[in-house]
Parts: structure tokens; C-alpha cells; sequence
């Protein structure tokens, strides 16, 4: 058995993840477990993504290097998990992209996707219905 040498968390700041990174991320979200470089390549080859064990292993160790992923030894084989938690990570991605092309206006982001184009009705009580939630 393997036993988790760090608690996951979520790292206040984050560095930039790549689009690469990002993948490989995804993946050890979803692993119910620590898994290796091969698995991880097993299931980018399920999304048809095809990158080579080196690469993948380059993209692991640059996200442990940022403090995204943490890796453990089982006799000759390192096993990956995730310290960041997905939920805050991607909410930490939205607040900058928000901020960044958006002057952090929610309302300019919203507005960003109807364009010129009318909402209907069911969109419009959506959105309502989201926002009382909030």
C-alpha cells in the first residue's frame, strides 16, 4: 500500500500551469489514487492524446517543481497525486481571467457572451436563478 506523504491543499499562488501541465492535472484529479507516468499516459491515450512517456514525465516534474503535484516511491516507482484541489484551482482561473481581460468585472464577462446577440427567456431566468443563489 502506498501511503500519502503530504495532505492534499490548496496553494494560495498558484504559477502558471500550461495547457500540458494542465492535462496531466486533470487526470490525477479524476485518479481515485497516485498513480505512475504509465498510467497517466494510459489514460491521456483513452482521450487520444499521444505524447511520449519523456514528455509526460518532463510535465510531472515541472508541476512538482511548482508545488502542484507531489510524488511517492514504491519500491522502483514514483506515484503521482495532486496538491492543489481542482475546485479552488479552477476558481483561482476564473477570478484572473476575469480580472485580466475583463478590468475583474463579472458583468463584462457575461456580457462577453451574448454579444450583440438577444437571450432568450429561459437563459435570462437561468442566469436570474443562478444569481439568487448566490
Amino acid at each position: 500500500n502506498i501511503i500519502l506523504g503530504k495532505e492534499k491543499k490548496y496553494m494560495g499562488e498558484i504559477v502558471k500551469i500550461t495547457e500540458g501541465q494542465l492535462k496531466i492535472l486533470n487526470i490525477l484529479w479524476k485518479a481515485e489514487k497516485p498513480i505512475c507516468v504509465s498510467e497517466i499516459l494510459t489514460e491521456l491515450k483513452k482521450q487520444d492524446i499521444h505524447l511520449a512517456y519523456r514528455t509526460v514525465s518532463t510535465f510531472v516534474a515541472q508541476l512538482e517543481e511548482k508545488g502542484a503535484v507531489a510524488g511517492i516511491k514504491d519500491q522502483m516507482t514514483f506515484y503521482y497525486y495532486p496538491l492543489i484541489e481542482e475546485k479552488n484551482f479552477r476558481k483561482n482561473e476564473a477570478k484572473n481571467l476575469i480580472k485580466k481581460h475583463f478590468g475583474g468585472s463579472l458583468k463584462g464577462f457575461l456580457a462577453a457572451f451574448t454579444g450583440d446577440e438577444d437571450l432568450t427567456q429561459q437563459e435570462i431566468e437561468d442566469m436570474k436563478e443562478w444569481l439568487d443563489k448566490l
